[in-house]
């Protein structure tokens, strides 16, 4: 294996350079990274579980168990050193790359970033100079290039059509050309030295001031007046003065008449092509006249009266729809919105638009003002009752009722979901009258997992149990059922009795006793467990703990499978009368103080102590 050397020549390295500058801020992250100690972590032995003499503790599998909390806490202290290496690791390339990026070697921090711009398409906060020329285009078609022609005469040139949305500030002479166009039609040009102003309407507002004669086909305005013809116009020189009356029997107006003072109008006013009414210079009532598109495209012209102040209606009075008051103002506490002999519309939509929503800024009451239905906040209160149904015609899903005094409250005649239209659904069986409590159920076991609806029910019947109280005229057992196959707690489960279906077993649970049957059970005592009747064991019986042989501990009674029959080991034997042996098998035998015989035929009735 070859040695570690540099694959590059550090001192040519250009110290001004992107790359030297990022190669240098990695490197000394990565010696600053280095300089880290890792945690001090506890040795394998120290993880080990020991038993009561210090020796490990061993699984059935052979593996030593190892203590879960110490491991978790040497996990914790590895998983985090392990996210820092890793955290301090990114924010290094992170922070490097970006400091060359944005030129500033600050890493980012502090601001927004500064930099390259992408040939595919980027954007740019900051100016951009160009100054040695500049075309810019869409679709590789050139629309706008800046220039200077061989009288260094400086140019910007736009390929098409220029739109300017703001205002126009030029300096200098601006030369049209062939002319000025409007909406694409030339409306000013020369035409052999003389100005031409051709459009269907031009107004001009300001001051006009003519040097000159000026002639509107045989009209002619002059200095002296206004001439048609050899008869003049009459004009304000001419005409009556403003202290002057001026009475005529029929006029007719064809253009704008305007009135200074006021006008008295004594006979019918008619206004056949609309009419505007205003006060302090703005207009109050006016009428418009609009263009409706309709469905196939013709078009209708439509004319309607438009209010741009407010109305103020005097207390009596209101607005009226045909002969019938649609608001009303009855007194200065009550006014009324109504639709005699129709239907009145709170949030209805027009032209396509509907109504947003509905706001109440007040609380709403029954008629006789006594008490209040839905509160401006939206809490309800219907104190009569209340009814919901679903769609239109529609059974009813819930209904507040009331028999008396003491049986009052919610119906609901179908189902109660919960989550979703797909949740949990609690109803009434409607032939059985059971309660069913209906839970959506993932079928794990086929093929797509489809969901089914599993049902659960609970209802009273007769009771039938042999421990039921037999002074009682009626006894009642709460059943529950259900679709599943199985009952599962989750948590303890706690009651004062325990019993077993059964018509052959009596088994029942009470407290610290099991009942078998009659005189049969198990009863927990202050030491241990009393049981009543005989115990029989189809396996062996020993101690929580057990080791065989001499240095064994526990004891055991224990099923022997290799040569048959039941093996006992117990420390010691105590046998208070006759002890039957039929085989007799002694390791070692002691005697001290005393004597010990082994004899075929003969016993001892008394030992006697030598000197």
């Amino acid at each position: 294996m070859a040695d570690a050397q540099l694959n590059f020549n550090e001192e040519e390295l250009d110290k001004k350079s992107d790359l030297y500058h990022l190669y240098d801020r990695l490197y000394q992250g990565m010696v600053k990274a280095n300089e880290i100690d890792p945690p001090a972590f506890p040795s394998s032995e120290d993880l080990l579980v020991l038993d009561g003499e210090g020796n490990p503790v061993f699984d059935s599998n052979g593996e030593p168990v190892l203590d879960q909390e110490k491991k978790a806490e040497v996990d914790k202290v590895a998983s985090g050193y392990s996210t820092i290496l890793m955290k301090n690791s990114a924010y290094l390339f992170a922070n490097s790359i970006l400091s060359v990026l944005s030129g500033g070697g600050s890493g980012g921090e502090g601001g927004d970033t500064t930099g390259f711009v992408s040939r595919g398409g980027d954007s740019m906060k900051g100016a951009l100079s160009a100054w040695y020329g500049f075309d810019a285009g869409v679709n590789g078609q050139k629309i706008f290039e800046v220039s200077i022609d061989a009288d260094e005469k400086k140019w910007a040139i736009v390929h098409g059509g220029l739109q300017v949305k703001g205002d126009v500030s030029i300096t200098g002479t601006l030369d049209f050309g062939d002319g000025i166009s409007f909406g694409g039609n030339k409306s000013i040009y020369l035409d052999n030295n003389a100005l031409v102003i051709e459009r269907q309407s031009i107004s001009m507002k300001g001051d006009i001031e003519i040097d000159g004669t000026f002639k509107l086909g045989d009209v002619l305005i002059n200095k002296d007046g206004i001439f048609w013809d050899k008869y003049e116009f009459y004009h304000s020189g001419n005409s009556n003065k403003s202290d002057v009356d001026w009475t005529m029997k029929d006029a007719n107006v064809y253009g704008n008449l305007s009135v200074k003072g006021n006008a008295s109008v004594e006979g019918a006013l008619a206004v056949n092509d609309g009419f505007s009414l205003g006060a302090l210079k703005k207009q109050l009532l006016y009428s418009e006249k609009i263009d409706q598109i309709a469905e196939d495209g013709s078009v209708t012209s439509i004319a309607r009266t438009v209010l741009d102040s407010d109305l103020r209606i005097i207390n009596g009075h209101g607005i009226k729809f045909d002969e019938d008051y649609i608001i009303n103002v009855r007194n200065n506490q009550v006014v009324s919105f109504s639709a005699p002999g129709m239907i009145m519309n709170l949030g209805d939509s027009d032209n396509g638009k509907q109504t947003s929503k509905i706001s109440l800024q007040a609380d709403i009451w029954d008629y006789s003002n006594n008490f209040k239905l839905v509160s401006k906040e939206g809490a309800g209160n219907f104190v009569n009752g209340l009814r919901a149904q679903c769609a239109v015609n529609g059974s009813s899903v819930l209904e507040t009722f009331r028999t008396d005094a003491d049986n009052l409250g919610v119906l609901f005649p179908k189902q109660i979901r919960f989550g979703t239209t797909e949740g949990p659904a609690i109803y009434q069986d409607p032939v059985t009258g059971k309660l069913n409590i209906q839970i959506p159920y993932v079928n794990g076991e086929v093929e797509g997992h489809p969901t089914e609806q599993l049902k659960f029910d609970t209802f009273f019947a007769q009771t039938t149990s042999p421990f039921r109280n037999k002074a009682l005229d009626w006894s009642a057992t709460l059943h529950f059922n259900t679709d599943g196959e199985f009952f599962a707690f989750d948590k303890p489960v706690e009651a004062d009795y325990f019993a077993i279906k059964s018509e052959q077993y009596h088994t029942r649970l009470i407290e610290d006793a099991l009942f078998f049957d009659d005189g049969k059970f198990i009863e927990g005592v202050v030491d241990g467990l009393r049981y009543s009747g005989n115990g029989y064991f189809d396996g062996s019986v020993s101690s929580p703990s057990f080791a065989s042989g001499f240095a064994g501990y526990g004891w055991a009674v224990k099923d022997e499978v290799t040569n048959g029959g039941f093996h006992a080991t117990f420390d010691s034997l105590t046998v208070r009368k006759k002890m039957r042996v039929y085989e007799l098998e002694v390791q070692k035998t002691s005697c001290t103080n005393g004597s010990f015989w082994v004899s075929d035929s003969c016993s001892g009735d008394e030992v006697i102590a030598l000197e």
